[in-house]
């Protein structure tokens, strides 16, 4: 049975409880007075579907990355505004999903209610974490390269497993606190190696990594409003 974090309590008094991330745990989860039962069965399809989903994100995400490193680059296009990109990327983000979620409409409108309260508490601090994790990433190819970028990158578990215990969404163990180091020595050895180190690229990255962190815990909190 998962653990459950309580994080505050809502208007009426009611303690607000949030399922574990924890992997470890078993396959029920108590939260909001409903018990949710993990199917142990994975149909071939379901793994298939979920296989074409995360190599056509990596896809899209590689080449995402190098057309900004093309643009952004200090030896390339040296565009002169990545934050004006960024508005043009979040824009065409902001209206596909607005058309994927009108086309299924049945699907994405479950009649859920948010106050005013869960959103500047939980939506506002999510979009905000994710634009800086956007933002910072994009600036730090102005300095670095694609491949620095990615390896600095590669530390937001660290800081997403950091923020997840400060908001109970996992419990400490010391095979995460394992993990934690090995990722932290593969990062130091990583900038110990590079030749072109660049500060305030190496500044803006980690700065990313740590938003990104702090944005995947504020989703987990926010799809359980």
């Amino acid at each position: 049975m998962e653990k459950v974090g309580d994080l505050g309590q809502s208007n009426g008094g009611d303690v607000e409880s949030y399922r574990s991330l924890d992997v470890e745990d078993g396959s029920k989860t108590k939260g909001n007075n409903s018990i949710i039962e993990c199917n142990s069965e994975v149909s071939p399809a379901n793994v298939l579907t979920t296989l074409f989903f995360i190599c056509v994100w990596y896809t899209f995400s590689l080449f995402l990355t190098l057309y900004n490193k093309s643009l952004l680059g200090d030896h390339m296009g040296k565009f002169p505004a990545p934050l004006l990109m960024n508005s043009f990327h979040f824009s065409m983000q902001a209206v596909l999903s607005k058309a994927i979620t009108w086309i299924w409409y049945e699907r994405f409108h479950k009649g859920v209610h948010i106050t005013w309260r869960d959103y500047f508490t939980k939506v506002l601090p999510t979009a905000l974490a994710t634009a800086l994790d956007i933002n910072l990433s994009n600036a730090s190819l102005v300095f670095i390269s694609v491949t620095f970028a990615t390896m600095c990158k590669s530390a937001a578990p660290i800081f997403l497993l950091v923020f997840a215990f400060a908001f109970r969404l996992e419990t400490p163990s010391l095979k995460l606190f394992g993990i934690i180091l090995v990722i932290s020595c593969g990062i130091l050895l990583t900038v110990a190696k590079d030749t072109e180190f660049e500060f305030w690229g190496f500044i803006f990255v980690m700065l990313a990594a740590v938003m990104s962190g702090f944005r995947w815990c504020m989703t987990q909190i926010l799809l359980q409003v």
